[in-house]
């Protein structure tokens, strides 16, 4: 079956009355029209809570529903972050087609729930409790993060490192010793994602740093913001105007395997409609049958076909802003493009060093377990080099 969420004509007039729509650094024009915005936004994969999945542990749950939702958010961001490495900013997902692009499948076999995957809900869910963390238990965005940061030293094929700048400063002698590796006596740049948790305000964002995340937005190194309501996650990836737009991962779908071939489905070319529950807040959701036999991957329920959004006013001020950088040069054109954003707002988002200040504690980066590592049980998740920072949590 091939989700769709049923085509909102409040979203189509929000985008097409929009004077500026802006979604992971790249920009629409009224000209460009709704189509455009939705073929984007489609082409970003989007995680799901998912129900019937290996149980995690051997013994824990079989779904995440109710408790996933920050964790999904997280899959989300790493996954835009490779594709921005492998398939490249502006890729667009095409049903009749993408099943060939080894890199794009690669990518989805990152995220399956399973054990054996890198970033499945079983990883992630088993590495959070080497952040004190049990699994079944809501995550904040740090806690995410810093998951994240360790468990991508065990997936070689991406070469990416996660940095997470804490006390709201990003400080370039921090990103270096976390980018750089020594190969052959010579540094090697690994491809980075650079997480940084804010606070924008007290119970909502200060509308001071709206005009400064509308450039957030526009910068091409842009990776989108994980955040949401209290105890709700939501990635956000673009603004149209001050509306946020995000996708969302509350809706409960089954587990796929999309290695699994489709067998071949004759329906009328319309399709048909039926309802589904969201089972969190009861919002009808409609899907849609599939009107092609031709599908060769089941991943249409990895793309979700709808510009959700909200008013910034709706957030929560606890947030984080990510960044993905290919190599130094990006890396620097990012730093260089931070500074027009850091003055567009006062208080600034956060703050730039080049190095840490002194009295600080030294900047250890994690560098991974010794022993060779076996995606086994969370028991087996041993951590040397646990980060101690503390909480960020979404607040009620």
């Amino acid at each position: 079956m091939e989700p769709y969420l049923a085509l909102d004509f409040e979203e189509i007039d929000l985008v097409e009355k929009a004077n500026e729509v802006v979604i992971l650094g790249k920009k629409f024009t009224k000209e460009d029209g709704y189509q455009k915005v939705k073929e984007f936004v489609r082409s970003r994969l989007w995680m799901t809570y998912r129900k019937d999945f290996t149980k995690i542990g051997g013994t824990g749950p079989s779904s995440d529903q109710g408790w996933g939702c920050m964790l999904r958010c997280g899959q989300m961001l790493l996954a835009q972050a490779i594709v921005d490495i492998k398939l490249g900013k502006d890729w667009i997902w095409d049903p009749n087609t993408s099943a060939n692009d080894q890199n794009y499948i690669k990518i989805l076999n990152l995220f399956q729930d399973d054990k054996t995957s890198n970033y499945s809900i079983h990883q992630i869910a088993q590495m959070g409790v080497s952040e004190g963390k049990n699994v079944g238990e809501w995550l904040g965005p740090n806690t995410v993060s810093q998951v994240l940061k360790k468990l991508v030293f065990y997936d070689d094929w991406s070469n990416i490192r996660v940095h997470v700048a804490m006390d709201n400063v990003l400080i370039h002698d921090d990103v270096k010793k976390v980018a750089t590796v020594q190969r052959d006596g010579e540094n090697e740049w690994k491809n980075l994602l650079i997480i940084i948790p804010l606070r924008l305000g007290l119970t909502s964002i200060n509308r001071d740093y709206i005009p400064a995340v509308k450039m957030f937005y526009e910068l091409k190194q842009c990776a989108g913001i994980i955040g949401g309501r209290p105890n709700r996650a939501l990635y956000f990836i673009g603004m149209a105007d001050e509306e946020m737009l995000y996708l969302d991962p509350h809706i409960c779908q089954p587990v796929i395997d999309i290695n699994e071939q489709m067998e071949a489905v004759d329906v009328k070319d319309n399709g048909s409609l039926h309802e589904k529950i969201d089972e969190n807040d009861g919002v009808k959701v409609d899907i849609e049958e599939p009107t092609s036999s031709s599908l060769l991957i089941n991943d249409a329920s990895f793309h979700c076909d709808c510009v959700a959004h909200m008013d910034y006013e709706q957030m929560d001020p606890s947030l984080a802003l990510a960044f993905v950088c290919k190599d130094k040069p990006d890396y620097d054109d990012l730093t260089k493009n931070l500074e027009a954003v850091l003055k567009a707002s006062s208080p600034p988002l956060f703050e730039m060093l080049s190095e840490r200040p002194k009295g600080w504690p030294k900047f250890v980066p994690y560098t991974g377990v010794e022993s060779s590592f076996n995606f086994k049980e969370y028991t087996d998740f041993g951590d040397p080099n646990m980060d101690s920072d503390d909480e960020f949590e979404v607040l009620s």
